[in-house]
């Protein structure tokens, strides 16, 4: 009886796209890119200085997970990486000039921009916890926001 009810090449997960959530999640995806394209100075120096503060043994792990959680949507991840590509810059930062604190800022930027696109994306299963720690550097009210 129980054998009989599902078939055993029957997946356990199904895709995002099976489930009816793939709206959702290009909405949640469309939204990041407009907030990260929306940044300024002050609040890419917010999210630098969170990324900064995170526990890099812990983070890795959550890295992983949102890494094999991209399986299913690696082009959305892509597409919307490339509508960012240069939002991790300061204003601050001039052509002529490198200063070594936006310079700093810039790189953690990119990577809080990364590891953000990452939760995201992979939001339809990835663990909370993983979630949690991979969109920690982006806090829910930015200054200016």
């Amino acid at each position: 009886m129980g054998s009989e009810a599902v078939p055993p090449e029957a997946p356990i997960l199904a895709p995002i796209e099976e489930t009816g959530q793939q709206p959702p999640l290009h909405a949640a995806v469309a939204s990041f890119v407009n907030r990260v394209r929306a940044l300024t100075d002050e609040e890419r120096r917010v999210v630098a200085e969170r990324r900064r503060s995170l526990d890099e043994t812990h983070h890795e792990r959550s890295l992983q997970a949102g890494a094999d959680a991209l399986a299913r949507q690696a082009h959305l991840y892509v597409r919307s990486r490339a509508e960012v590509a240069t939002a991790h810059v300061p204003d601050a930062l001039g052509e002529d000039e490198a200063d070594p604190e936006w310079v700093e800022i810039s790189r953690l930027v990119q990577i809080a921009i990364d590891e953000g696109l990452v939760a995201v994306v992979g939001s339809g299963t990835l663990h909370p916890n993983h979630l949690r720690e991979l969109i920690a550097p982006w806090p829910a009210e930015l200054p200016g926001a």
